[in-house]
């Protein structure tokens, strides 16, 4: 946990991480709250800077934050940690979405996400996307499988593609493969390993579909369905908690 505006403490503490030491410093000195998974797959760790910034009672219009926003934001940062022992390949909006959406899914279980529970939350992010989707036609999940090779098109919609869309498309996948919450990242993640099946062939096959063609086709097929279809996939998934 890092703060204030001693970089020489701040720097001894990121020695080893890689790279990211510039940018989290910069956070630190500009007193921002922020949080980052930093690191190379094989030694990520998890940072939080400022956390004196991060709020803790109702919503705040200038840091766009809520309460039990430390809680959240760890749960998105730290699910990286564990995605980091199993994907090694670029995988951006599958990092992203199921990060943000263990973070939803928890903080409604915990009590801790008070944007009226995990539905409501992704309910609201749905809304987000969808303006999204008709400001934008024709970019989709597919563009956002590594950021650093997205067409350029799709590269200022990182959050709304990565981690709004993700989110959506790790639910969808949830309910496609019968699992519960839990069992799933439990079954899947550790097959999306190089050595084990890799995540474009370990995602259609946990959602019993032929490739990952079917199932980008698929999904683009539930966004276009109504709100309503969208809530009963939500609430298929809080009877599959296992």
């Amino acid at each position: 946990i890092l703060g204030g505006k001693n970089r020489k403490a701040n720097s001894a503490a990121l020695k080893s991480y890689y790279g990211e030491t510039e940018h989290i410093l910069r956070n630190a000195e500009m007193d921002n709250g922020d949080a980052f998974s930093s690191g190379q797959p094989e030694g990520r760790a998890l940072v939080f800077c400022n956390t004196h910034k991060f709020q803790t009672h109702g919503w705040n219009n200038e840091t766009k934050q809520t309460p039990g926003y430390v809680a959240t934001r760890g749960t998105h940062e730290y699910t990286h940690v564990f995605h980091g022992a199993y994907i090694t390949e670029p995988a951006t909006w599958l990092e992203e979405g199921s990060a943000e959406f263990l973070a939803f899914w928890l903080g409604g279980e915990k009590k801790y996400n008070v944007m009226g529970g995990f539905e409501e939350q992704m309910m609201l992010v749905m809304s987000h996307l969808q303006k999204s989707r008709r400001q934008h036609p024709g970019v989709g999940l597919a563009d956002m499988e590594d950021i650093d090779r997205a067409p350029t098109r799709a590269r200022p919609l990182f959050h709304e593609i990565g981690y709004e869309t993700g989110a959506w498309a790790t639910a969808f996948a949830i309910a496609q493969s019968g699992l519960g919450v839990q069992q799933f990242y439990k079954d899947f993640f550790p097959k999306c390993a190089p050595e084990k099946e890799g995540w474009r062939k370990a995602l259609p096959a946990a959602c019993k579909m032929k490739n990952l063609q079917e199932f980008y086709f698929m999904f683009e097929m539930f966004l276009q369905m109504d709100a309503e279809n969208h809530r009963k996939l939500l609430r298929g998934l809080t009877s599959l908690k296992a």
